[in-house]
Parts: C-alpha cells; structure tokens; sequence
C-alpha cells in the first residue's frame, strides 16, 4: 500500500485539534493559575504584615526585607518558592505605611497579582493595614514614653539649677 503525501487537508484538521486542545488547556489551567497567584498574593501579604509589626509599621524597602521577615507561628516558611512569588507578585515599595491606612482595603493596590485577577484577598489586605496601624501606635506611644521619661529624668537637674540661680540672685 503505497502512503498518501501529507496533503493541505491534513495539515488543516492537525491545526485544528492542536488549537483546540490549546483552548482547552488554556481554560482547565486559569483557575489553577489564579489559585496559585492567590496563594502567592496571600503569603506575601503575610509575610509583609510581620515585616511591619516587628518594624513599628515601617513598609519594607525590597524583596530581601520581605523574604528575611519571620514568618508567623504555625506558617510554613516557603524560601524555595520565592522565586515563583516574585513571578506572581508586585510590591510596591516606594510607598508610605500611613497613607496605606488612611486609603483603606479598597483603594489597596501596594501588592497585587501579576497576570491577572486571582480572587479575594480582601480580608488580608484589612489584616495587614490592622497591623501596620497597631504597630505605628504602639512606637508612637512608645517614643511619647520614652521622651516623657527623658524630660522627668531632666526635670530635677533644672529644678536643681533653677534654685541655684535663683538663690544666687535674691542674696544680697
């Protein structure tokens, strides 16, 4: 039996089965890769957010401070991944804790997916500004302290010098 030549027909229906199969491929992997950059986006999230309490609210400046956070209690600690997060993942890390705050969870774009939408993360994003308020509260409230002891601490010198001048000038 002697072969047929690979004719235009043929070469049309293989392009066709292939174009389909891609279309299918395409449309079984989206919601694993949305899942998966939601996992990225969630982790980072995390991982920022104990970046801020363990530095007074203060945004991290790169992926290293990112990376080097100490991840919470009871979270597996996912440095092989990280490559995989960087894909997934933008950070902006110009921006100002405090103005993060005060725009609230809605207008919150500072880390967001790459390549597409990928679900809620809403509730982290509300975690997160929690933690960054919390955290610039308490160094507030712990430099307020800190200057208040510093002046009591100061206060009896001067008071100490204020009576020496002032004994010192109402002597005849």
């Amino acid at each position: 039996m002697a072969s047929r030549p690979f004719t235009l027909r043929n070469l049309l229906l293989v392009l066709g089965v292939w174009i389909v199969v891609m279309v299918i491929w395409l449309i079984v992997r989206a919601p694993f890769a949305a899942g998966q950059r939601l996992e990225c986006v969630r982790y980072v999230i995390l991982m920022v957010t104990q970046h801020v309490k363990d530095h007074g609210g203060q945004w991290p400046k790169n992926w290293g401070q990112v990376e080097r956070a100490n991840p919470p209690s009871g979270t597996p600690d996912r440095p092989f991944e990280w490559q995989k997060i960087h894909l997934n993942v933008s950070v902006d890390f110009g921006v100002d804790s405090a103005a993060l705050v005060e725009q609230g969870p809605e207008a919150f774009n500072a880390i967001r997916p790459r390549g597409g939408d990928c679900g809620d993360y809403t509730e982290d994003v509300q975690m997160l500004l929690t933690a960054i308020d919390a955290a610039r509260k308490a160094k507030e409230a712990k430099e307020a302290k800190e200057a208040e002891k510093a002046e009591k601490d100061k206060t009896p010198e001067k008071a100490d010098e204020d009576k020496e001048t002032s004994s010192g000038t109402s002597e005849p």
